[in-house]
């Protein structure tokens, strides 16, 4: 199978609590997934043994993913729960083909091995991020940074 270098995915990464707030965007091949895939690596090392999420903001240019990258994140979403990662919030302001990326998060989350919400505002991605932590048992002190 050819490589190509990678393009879109990962923009910046940081954690607050048991959550790790992740932006990105672009035009997303699979190379861009699997080296966001190893640079998140390391922050999930830091959540392991508790439940933890994730808080995923689209850049407001955007995101889409090809088709291949998006089969091989959905490959990834059962390791990364059995990590630790028991949800996941997206948030996907509105821009064009913001339908299509919303589908493709959709597709990649079937199977339920986490939850997924899709939110167009960061305050309500939050709001039920923090419900699903609280629900799997996480302390309020550990839920600000």
């Amino acid at each position: 199978m050819q490589t190509f270098t990678p393009h879109g995915g990962l923009l910046q990464i940081s954690r607050e609590g048991r959550v790790l707030r992740v932006v990105g965007g672009g035009a997303t091949n699979t190379e861009g997934i699997q080296n966001y895939l190893t640079l998140l690596r390391p922050w999930v090392d830091l959540m392991r043994g508790r439940p933890w999420a994730t808080l995923g903001i689209v850049d407001p240019q955007g995101a889409l993913l090809t088709p291949e990258a998006e089969a091989f994140y959905h490959r990834s979403v059962p390791e990364l729960a059995a990590a630790g990662r028991v949800a996941m919030a997206m948030v996907c302001p509105p821009f064009p083909g913001s339908k299509i990326l919303r589908r493709q998060w959709a597709n990649i989350f079937a199977g339920g091995s986490s939850e997924m919400e899709l939110f167009e505002e960061e305050l309500a991605a939050r709001a039920w991020i923090f419900d699903r932590l609280r629900a799997h048992g996480v302390a309020e002190s550990e839920l600000q940074p």
